[in-house]
């Protein structure tokens, strides 16, 4: 049976970037959200942007504080904390409670966003993720995984800020000749609706997704100069640098070295290899092309330039 308007849709994570696009698409056709975020800011700020949802501040590393928000649930979309050093056994407890649900008559779908690969074990924000879908596998639930690549935004490729500079510069984490393939989130958040809402079609399945074949950085710079009509700087930040910054940005002051393991290895990682992928699977699932590069790069200018006529 497809999803229904009236079923209750858990989402985690809900403030973050990977959900910013998905929450409104839910919010058309579920009548029933419960946003899951970390922090008081995000819980006022969802709650002013949805009053008629339930916004919801939890530690996903509580299992009794997990199992209370999946009383009367239907389906979740479980994205987990990036970069935490208890990534899996949170995981775990939201499974265990979707079990628990399940039992109660209620829950039906956990549809899981892991990551491409996660059979890679040198970078730990993919391994934690492989035991999590074993686990998933293992249950008693209907599922679905999500294996997106990397996710291209503007916070990697700040094309808003490049048009009002005189002198833009790209500052790379990584090689800027490596390959890697991205994912443009609104392909990601438009499959992901789509698989939520037609449900059993999807039950014990895994995709990975990505919008784009594999392309180096260095080759995404010059559609951009042609339509703002700078010329862009790449550099290539320093290892120690690049770490420092990606933990800070997930966790500010309050990281561990549990946290740091974590950044240092997938920072490495990515340098020496890249992630790449095909975007035949996304294709099929969006029922058209996915977003190409050139695309959302001329999105991107567009939506720069027209916010700066707003403003002068």
């Amino acid at each position: 049976m497809p999803a229904s308007p009236s079923d209750i849709i858990l989402v985690f994570c809900a403030a973050g970037k990977q959900c910013r696009p998905l929450v409104p698409l839910l919010a058309k056709v579920f009548n029933n959200l419960r946003l899951v975020v970390n922090s008081e800011a995000s819980q006022k700020k969802l709650q002013s942007q949805y009053p008629n949802f339930e916004v919801v501040r939890v530690d996903q590393g509580d299992p009794k504080a997990v199992r209370e928000i999946f009383r009367g649930v239907t389906a979740t979309y479980y994205v987990g904390p990036s970069m935490h050093h208890h990534e899996t056994q949170n995981g775990y407890h939201a499974i265990d409670a979707a079990v628990e649900e399940q039992k109660a008559g209620n829950f039906k779908h956990f549809v899981f966003s892991s990551v491409l690969k996660p059979q890679l074990r040198k970078p730990l924000n993919h391994d934690g993720k492989r035991y999590i879908e074993e686990y998933l596998f293992e249950s008693s639930l209907g599922f679905t995984v999500l294996q997106p690549c990397n996710f291209l935004t503007e916070n990697l490729f700040p094309i808003a800020a490049w048009t009002h500079q005189d002198q833009p510069v790209l500052s790379l984490p990584y090689d800027p000749n490596i390959p890697n393939s991205h994912i443009f989130l609104q392909d990601l958040a438009e499959a992901s609706v789509k698989v939520l809402q037609e449900r059993e079609k999807h039950f014990h399945s895994e995709y990975p997704l990505s919008s784009t074949f594999p392309i180096p950085y260095k080759d995404l710079i010059p559609p951009v100069e042609s339509l703002i009509g700078k010329q862009i700087k790449i550099i290539k930040a320093p290892y120690e640098e690049t770490v420092k910054r990606l933990i800070m940005a997930q966790f500010g002051e309050n990281y561990n070295s549990g946290n740091l393991d974590i950044a240092e290895r997938l920072v490495l990682w990515y340098e020496r290899y890249g992630l790449n992928g095909s975007p035949n699977v996304l294709e099929w699932l969006l029922g058209r092309k996915p977003t190409t590069v050139e695309e959302w790069i001329m999105e991107c200018v567009k939506v720069a330039k027209d916010q700066r006529v707003d403003v002068n």
